[in-house]
């Protein structure tokens, strides 16, 4: 029978084949991507549906509609202190969210951030391992608020959506860009 130290040396082995390591990587870089963009559809999205104007070049409100007033008496006032606590609050009363994926939202930012901050013991530390059904979990969240979005887009002027498409088969720009790195990473892992 192995040591306790033998065993532990070969985890530690295992943890820094380059493929492992690899494999860490692109998940972080994968998890931090997913991140950003449910908080564009979170944040984001939730100010653009009040009229709030992001372009690269200079960022406006179309006060014509009330929308900035509107937005923080709507919005803000959910969680004065935290846009992404607000907009999420106003996601559960809209819809857009349930209570369970508002909760879990909380976890990816948590996990997120240790990826960003801590990303070497993930590597190194064999205790450490990412949680990839967390990155499953914020994929469906985010899935969830495309859609969420898009139905509230296809009521509106900027795209139709006929009587022979279903909404759940449009994709969104995020979903198809989301689409082409997981499927980066797939084919670079084989």
């Amino acid at each position: 029978m192995e040591s306790d130290d033998a065993l532990y040396l070969a985890r530690v082995k295992e943890k820094l084949k380059p493929a492992v390591i690899r494999s860490t990587m692109t998940y972080a870089g994968l998890f931090q991507l997913t991140h950003q963009l449910i908080e564009l559809a979170v944040v984001g999205k939730v100010k653009s549906h009040y009229g709030f104007v992001d372009f690269t070049g200079p960022h406006f409100w179309m006060d014509d509609f009330g929308g900035e007033r509107d937005y923080k008496e709507e919005v803000l006032k959910l969680s004065p202190k935290n846009k992404f606590l607000a907009s999420v609050q106003w996601l559960l009363q809209q819809g857009g969210l349930t209570r369970q994926q508002a909760d879990q939202l909380r976890e990816i930012y948590d996990h997120r951030n240790d990826l960003a901050h801590e990303l070497t013991k993930y590597i190194i530390d064999v205790d450490h391992e990412p949680n990839y059904s967390l990155l499953g979990d914020a994929l469906i969240i985010l899935r969830d608020l495309d859609r969420f979005w898009m139905s509230k887009e296809a009521g509106a002027v900027s795209f139709d959506v006929t009587e022979e498409s279903d909404l759940d088969d449009v994709q969104s720009g995020t979903s198809v860009v989301l689409s082409l790195c997981l499927q980066a990473c797939i084919d670079s892992s084989t």
